[in-house]
């Protein structure tokens, strides 16, 4: 995660074995989805890197 007021990185995030090709917000929740079939869900606020995930998805 980028603070682009202080031109920062803020956090890094991992969770996924291929490319992330799609990103949402919802409030604290960041969600990403990857070529690997799974979506990760992210809550910013906690220390762990996916607090949820769905598998077998068909796209990004």
């Amino acid at each position: 995660i980028w603070d682009a007021s202080r031109c920062k990185k803020v956090r890094t995030m991992e969770g996924h074995r291929m490319r992330v090709g799609a990103l949402a917000w919802s409030s604290f929740i960041l969600s990403s989805g990857s070529r690997d079939k799974t979506i990760c869900h992210h809550d910013i606020r906690s220390q762990e890197d996916c607090v949820s995930k769905l598998t077998g998805h068909k796209s990004e």
